[in-house]
């Protein structure tokens, strides 16, 4: 029998599944000449059209799911790092203190739905921001490989480069088209939740006085034009460029390294099996530590300039070098560094379970899309 590792006496070559859940993007299906027809004819199935829509419909599932459950610590992140600029972009609209102080804070003030502040528009997002990162990340994968067959090299793989490269471009177009918008009026509320808790002392809050989401959409728009709701949409395509980038390629590489070292024999490297819920959660999970790993101290700076007082002039909003800036004025290179990573506690609690509820949610709903395709 061919040695399936020795392709060049199999005369077959490596064939990535990326119209697939991302828990097969990276592994390597040997199909010798004479095998292709007889053992991969569901792949042909995949077209393009079933790739986006299949994506944006597991992407929409995986991405509420994640939201619904982890949203009150995104709440609080949010809140620990407008607090950590005492002036300007901030304001001081964040309550102080750590995680556990904040909670209290918020429901003190709030009760336990304030934890909830601001999500209906994030929630809603969810189908158009997954279905985005991982559609855009999937065509191009895909298009970097069909190059690669037709340039007939005898290897078609994606190296370390193309994955950078299809992160970015992922996160970068959902950044720049929908991140932004939705993340301003999020911390708008959050930031309007935490001065009215302030100002008010010890007593709650009103039901009605923090206001929804649409309606202080229309009222920026009103006062400060629509493009407003772009505030800050350059460091946060820097912030999901890197980040994505990074996302994707951990996945994979700590995905095969996984399956290498518990799985290898059981044939999925070389089957293209489904790996195991336990490799699809730690994968995911390393997935989001190393997105927060990058993307933290950017996500800091946006919140500094989106958490402005949206009432003031415009002349409020500053960009992430004055933001820097200010605070090294007042506080020094270490206050600066501090401050970047305000709430790392809360961004890495949140974003390694949240990533491996989206990337297990996401891969077992585009099996069964793909399964649903094949019938």
């Amino acid at each position: 029998m061919t040695d399936p590792t020795k392709n060049e006496k199999s005369g077959g070559f490596i064939v990535r599944a990326l119209t697939r859940p991302p828990t097969q993007f990276s592994h390597d299906v040997l199909i010798s000449n004479e095998e292709i027809t007889k053992d991969t004819p569901k792949f042909e199935k995949s077209t393009p059209n079933n790739v986006v829509r299949n994506s944006i419909l597991a992407g929409s599932v995986s991405g509420m799911a994640s939201t619904v459950i982890l949203y009150p610590m995104d709440l609080l992140r949010t809140s620990m790092q407008a607090a950590s600029m005492t002036t300007g972009a901030g304001g001081g609209a964040g309550l102080s203190g750590g995680p556990l102080q904040v909670l209290r804070q918020t429901i003190k003030h709030g009760g336990f739905r304030a934890l909830y502040t601001g999500i209906p528009l994030p929630l809603a997002a969810q189908a158009v921001y997954k279905g985005t990162v991982f559609s855009v990340n999937n065509i191009l994968e895909q298009a970097i490989l069909d190059y690669k067959r037709k340039e007939k090299r005898e290897i078609a793989e994606l190296t370390l480069a193309d994955r950078l490269f299809c992160g970015f471009a992922a996160g970068s177009v959902n950044a720049g088209l929908f991140v932004t918008p939705v993340e301003y009026v999020r911390n708008q509320l959050i930031a309007k939740q935490t001065r009215l808790a302030k100002s008010s002392g010890s007593g709650a809050i009103a039901m009605g006085e923090l206001g929804t989401s649409w309606g202080l959409i229309r009222d920026v728009i009103k006062g400060d034009g629509v493009h407003t709701l772009w505030r800050g949409v350059g460091i946060t395509i820097v912030r999901d460029g890197i980040g994505v980038a990074c996302f994707f390629s951990a996945m994979a590489f700590s995905r095969q390294y996984l399956i290498d070292m518990f799985e290898k024999e059981e044939g999925h490297t070389n089957g293209g099996k489904q790996p195991s819920l336990g490799i699809t959660v730690a994968s995911g999970g390393f997935a989001g530590l190393a997105y927060w790993m990058v993307s933290l101290p950017f996500d800091t700076v946006k919140t500094w300039i989106q958490s402005a007082d949206s009432s003031a002039s415009a002349a409020r909003a500053i960009s992430p070098v004055q933001a820097l800036r200010q605070i090294y004025s007042e506080f020094g290179l270490l206050g600066v560094a501090s401050r970047l990573n305000r709430g790392w506690q809360v961004a890495y609690g949140r974003g390694i379970p949240s990533s491996a509820i989206t990337i297990s949610v996401y891969s077992y709903a585009y099996q069964a899309l793909e399964q649903y395709n094949n019938e």
